[in-house]
């Protein structure tokens, strides 16, 4: 069972990518690899919201944006794409060293933990400015709606410890 700790974090990995909210289960033309990097950043964009509505509930708890980097372990397509992948990518290890940050406490609420090198694409985990349509309050709050209405779940309403809006 889920305790009520006094602090939790909440830390999906995130992407940048294309979303479209008129058909966010991809009912039309679904593609793996569009599919996915849109859930990405989706994901990006509920937990931005998410850590809106947590500072406006004063909450102790946090949600924490992460982007791990370009990760080595893909399939390998020939030597070329091998030698590429270890010159701009990192392990998954060092990848998932940006989850690991974002667990810190003293992490504020609403960070986004990236690596430090060129293009966020590999290096230690450091924090940084989230992409502009992450602080899309209007496309957040749009998605956040949709999300309850597509799950049939209100958010924040349910979990324990976490008092309802309204």
């Amino acid at each position: 069972p889920i305790q009520n700790p006094p602090s939790a974090a909440v830390a999906p990995t995130a992407s940048t990518a294309t979303l479209k909210l008129y058909d966010l289960r991809w009912d039309h033309g679904y593609r793996p690899g569009r599919a996915y990097a849109s859930s990405r950043l989706a994901t990006m964009i509920w937990t931005a919201e998410l850590a809106r509505r947590l500072d406006e509930m004063n909450s102790s708890r946090t949600a924490v944006l992460t982007h791990p980097g370009f990760i080595q372990e893909r399939p390998r397509l020939g030597r070329t794409t091998a030698l590429a992948e270890r010159i701009i990518g990192h392990s998954a290890a060092e990848g998932a060293q940006t989850l690991v940050s974002a667990c810190d406490p003293d992490i504020p609420n609403g960070s986004f933990i990236v690596p430090d090198g060129p293009g966020q694409l590999r290096g230690e985990p450091t924090c940084a400015q989230p992409p502009a349509i992450a602080q899309d309050r209007d496309l957040a709050g749009r998605l956040w709606r949709m999300s309850e209405q597509l799950s049939g779940v209100p958010f924040l309403d349910t979990y324990p410890g976490v008092p309802p809006q309204g």
